[in-house]
């Protein structure tokens, strides 16, 4: 006897089961019932002797479960196996909750990707997202297109989109760091110009303190020299002013002189007279000579009246003067001491220039990179319309992307096979690097081929981020080199004396002395320069870039190997969308297969008889097989020209790869002289042309 809650269970799945299910069931159910086995669903079945509320309890909740997984699967099954049309309530509700997915991705692109402020991404999302959800639930053309945007994001667009990202990590990164250790090592550069100049600058006031002391010096000797010219020429302006009055004294004292004169004459005068009215001799008195006596010394009277007065004083002042040029003085000094510091550019001016220059060349790749990045935002809708235009082209042209060899084209083969007609399958040689094996995981040759191109931008653009890493990491080893090994302490020191000392004695002695006193000097100097505190400070890279590059280069390295399995996922998108396109594209491509096939036999077929006409016509042409015919001495002698080569393609088994096999008519067991490599047999479809004259047939 079953279970009740067996029963309705049971019930509830049967009506979801597909008609083979329900055919398996019931075969699996009757050799059950027939080995005397209980068909009981649960794994642990609920005992009989079991308390009946317990045993319903136990199989109600468990039957409970069951039936939400039933319905999940139900649901499920409504959402992804029905027609694009059908369910249109349980779709747009998928659509509108996968649009709001798209949009919550969508804005981190734009905010982290493209480097869109929270403000336009936020608008550019709301904007994308209530169209892609309206178009998302009202329409299954949107929703093929949507879900075409995940393969096609492995294209050439979506390789873009990664490598700016890469390009964008670089400028916040590498290059960042690169521009802040130049401006550290400008910076390094103008402290080196101030420190230069500080310490020249200690040195020039250095020399000019001797100087100095020099110049102060002399003033104070020319103040004592002045006091002293000063002291002598009052001295001697006082012994003028005393001449004078001497002068002038002895000059009102000259009337007393001259009343002398006339005394002293007076006596000579009156003996004169006496003597010569006296003295009867005449000249014999001596009166005359007295007379003469008289004048002589009446005369040094006055002479010596003339000489006090006029003589002595002149000499005197004329001495005095003399004397008085001698403490006429002036000490004129005449001091050229100059000293400044010039610089064609200042430390400040350097560091401006050098961070102008870095900042320029940054701020133009910078600038790249913001119009890249803002230009390649816009592939997002350039991935949306070619979504859009492969549909468009999909449904429109059965040619279009035609290339894969699925397995509803292996099942219409293998229908036109039971119809009668030749199978295309397994693909000659040369239609297998045209036509993608989707059962196969490797990739087409011309699959390979963009792979190849895209490997090619991936690699360049990987060579340009090493470098800029190598150069971060190389610029960063070299300032951090002149960091450990430039710490410099330069110490300069000097010292210069300078003592006079005079021998002897006396006033000259003396003089000297005076003079040369306060001239000795012992002046010294040091400076130390210190270069550290003028050191770059670089920035180390950060090594866990390197990880995010790897990760980064990772991802487009599978974009691109996977851009040939994305088309294929493509296809088979379209396809789930749109079976009934599908059908009439496998319908045309097998048919193109086929009438390619009948072009290349028909081209073989013409190709092999011209070949076998100009090897007949060489052969008899040729003087060796003359000599051959005519003398057989001859024949071992002669090279031999009649290799085994395939008639179609000319080539040999060792250069075909296959084994040259002669060409037998099966219907009546001639032979003849043809011979095909593997390939070219069948592609001949086994048939000779020199066998049978008939023509390839094409069927539609």
């Amino acid at each position: 006897m079953q279970n009740p809650m067996y029963e309705a269970a049971q019930a509830d799945n049967d009506v979801i089961c597909t008609t083979k299910d329900l055919k398996l069931r019931e075969a699996v159910s009757e050799k059950k019932q027939a080995a005397g086995i209980r068909n009981v669903r649960f794994n642990n079945p609920v005992s009989v002797g079991t308390h009946g509320d317990v045993t319903e309890w136990d199989a109600s909740r468990k039957n409970g479960n069951l039936g939400l997984y039933n319905r999940l699967k139900e649901e499920t099954h409504m959402l992804f196996h029905t027609g694009r049309d059908e369910n249109p309530k349980i779709k747009a509700a998928f659509g509108i909750l996968s649009g709001l997915l798209t949009g919550l991705i969508f804005l981190v692109i734009l905010r982290f990707t493209f480097d869109y402020t929270y403000l336009q991404a936020g608008i550019i999302t709301v904007v994308y997202t209530v169209i892609v959800c309206i178009g998302l639930a009202l329409s299954s053309l949107c929703r093929c297109i949507m879900a075409i945007l995940v393969p096609n994001f492995f294209t050439g667009k979506g390789r873009a989109i990664l490598l700016s990202i890469i390009f964008g990590v670089m400028l916040s990164g590498p290059i960042a760091n690169i521009s802040h250790n130049f401006k550290e090592s400008g910076n390094s550069l103008a402290c080196s110009v101030d420190l230069i100049k500080d310490q020249l600058l200690v040195l020039q006031r250095k020399l000019d303190k001797p100087v100095k002391d020099i110049i102060l010096n002399v003033n104070k000797k020319k103040e004592a020299l002045e006091k002293t010219v000063f002291a002598a020429h009052r001295s001697i302006t006082e012994a003028q002013s005393t001449l004078k009055e001497i002068s002038q004294t002895l000059a009102t004292a000259g009337p007393t002189l001259e009343a002398l004169y006339q005394e002293c004459q007076k006596p000579f005068n009156d003996f004169y007279r006496t003597c010569t009215s006296k003295c009867p001799l005449g000249p014999m008195c001596l009166c005359n000579e007295a007379k003469d006596i008289s004048a002589g010394l009446c005369d040094n009277v006055r002479k010596a009246s003339d000489y006090f007065v006029t003589t002595a004083a002149t000499k005197t002042m004329v001495a005095l003067d003399d004397a008085l040029k001698l403490f006429t003085a002036d000490v004129d000094m005449k001091v050229f001491a100059k000293g400044g510091a010039n610089s064609s550019k200042t430390s400040k001016k350097i560091q401006e220039e050098i961070n102008k220059e870095v900042d320029e060349k940054v701020n133009v790749l910078q600038m790249i990179s913001f119009v890249t990045t803002k230009v390649l935002s816009l592939s997002l809708l350039i991935i949306f319309i070619q979504s859009f235009l492969y549909i468009k082209s999909y449904l429109a042209k059965d040619g279009y992307d035609n290339v894969y060899i699925t397995k509803g084209f292996r099942s219409f083969d293998e229908e036109q096979e039971r119809l009668g007609q030749t199978s295309l399958l397994p693909l000659k040689k040369g239609e297998q690097t045209k036509y993608v094996d989707t059962r196969s995981w490797k990739l087409n040759n011309f699959e390979l081929t963009y792979c190849t191109t895209g490997l090619a931008q991936v690699f360049l653009h990987f060579i340009f981020c090493v470098t800029v890493v190598l150069f971060d990491y190389v610029l960063f080893y070299i300032l951090n080199l002149v960091r450990i090994h430039g710490s410099l302490e330069l110490g300069i020191q000097g010292q210069g004396t300078l003592k006079i000392i005079v021998h002897g004695d006396g006033p000259v002695k003396d003089f000297y002395e005076f003079l040369f006193q306060g001239l000795d000097i012992n002046e010294g100097f040091s400076s130390n320069l210190h270069l550290g505190r003028c050191l770059p400070s670089p920035n180390k890279p950060y090594d866990s870039n390197i990880p995010v590059f790897l990760v980064l280069y990772l991802v487009a390295i599978g974009v691109v190997c996977l851009r040939g399995y994305g088309m294929r996922l493509r296809r088979k998108i379209s396809a789930y969308y749109y079976p009934e396109q599908e059908k009439a594209r496998i319908t045309f491509l097998h048919k193109t297969i086929r009438n390619r096939r009948a072009g290349v036999q028909r081209f073989l077929r013409q190709q092999v008889r011209s070949t076998h006409k100009e090897c007949t016509i060489k052969e008899q042409l040729r003087i060796s097989t003359w000599l051959r015919s005519n003398c057989q001495c001859l024949d071992k002698v002669l090279p031999n020209r009649n290799q085994r080569k395939c008639t179609s393609c000319g080539q040999t088994g060792k250069e075909s790869g296959s084994t040259i096999i002669n060409c037998a008519d099966e219907t009546t067991g001639k032979t003849c002289k043809a011979m095909y490599c593997g390939d070219c047999k069948a592609a001949l479809a086994g048939v000779c042309p020199l066998c049978c004259d008939n023509d390839v047939v094409l069927r539609d």
